[in-house]
């Protein structure tokens, strides 16, 4: 399928829903990473150098370090369950 960068974002923000505190700051996360996107993509404005795009760095960062544990977590509970119904 051809999905747009805020269509993505959207499924993006529905796969990192956790707790609320960590919910706010993630989606305030992939928002800002994802109008830095449009931004660049649409506007042709880069974000500027230094502190900017470090913490746009920083939070892309943070977007995946959730959805690499929320896969290892998914993994190990597929693999429970398997040994489970195995017993």
């Amino acid at each position: 399928t051809h999905e747009t960068p805020d269509e993505y974002a959207g499924r993006l923000n529905l796969a990192l829903a956790g707790t609320a505190s960590e919910k706010s700051g993630l989606a305030r996360d992939l928002d800002d990473v994802t109008a830095a996107y449009d931004a660049a993509r649409y506007d042709e404005h880069e974000p500027e150098g230094g502190p900017a795009h470090s913490t746009l760095r920083q939070q892309a960062e943070r977007i995946m370090q959730a959805l690499r544990s929320q896969s290892r977590q998914e993994r190990l509970e597929q693999q429970g369950s398997r040994s489970r119904r195995k017993r």
